[in-house]
């Protein structure tokens, strides 16, 4: 298997194959020791802890037609973020696999920032479109 590095980081691939295998799945997301993998297409995708200063739950809500009338479905979203900007968007199959995550992750990177935009103060990078649910919600 093949591995992409989406910072400008590299590590060997027998190195990674290893740290791949042994990695806690939650979701679409392996959580490694060192490194966090992801699938982003037909790429496996990795960065490690040490190029991520934040990350934090972002939900999509995309407005529905069902049979009874009008909804939302929300889509949950894992952003990981370096200094300057937002460097990957990963969805997630549900809210529980999401707040595993969270925890999984601040168990990995404890000096990283878990807020979101709005807890930071910021702008969100799609107002309107995004929610961010922060590390609780």
């Amino acid at each position: 298997m093949k591995f992409h590095s989406i910072t400008a980081a590299s590590c060997s691939d027998a190195a990674l194959q290893s740290e791949y295998k042994s990695a806690k799945q939650t979701g679409t997301v392996r959580v490694g020791d060192t490194v966090l993998f992801f699938r982003s297409g037909l790429m496996t995708c990795y960065v490690p802890y040490q190029d991520v200063a934040g990350c934090f739950r972002r939900v999509y809500q995309v407005p529905v037609k069902m049979c009874c009338g009008r909804g939302e479905i929300e889509y949950e979203h894992l952003v990981i973020r370096d200094a300057e900007k937002e460097i990957a968007d990963i969805p997630l199959p549900g809210k529980t696999a999401a707040q595993e995550l969270i925890g999984l992750l601040k168990e990995k990177m404890p000096d990283a920032d878990f807020r979101s935009p709005r807890e930071r103060g910021e702008e969100s990078v799609a107002p309107g479109q995004a929610q961010a649910a922060g590390e609780g919600a």
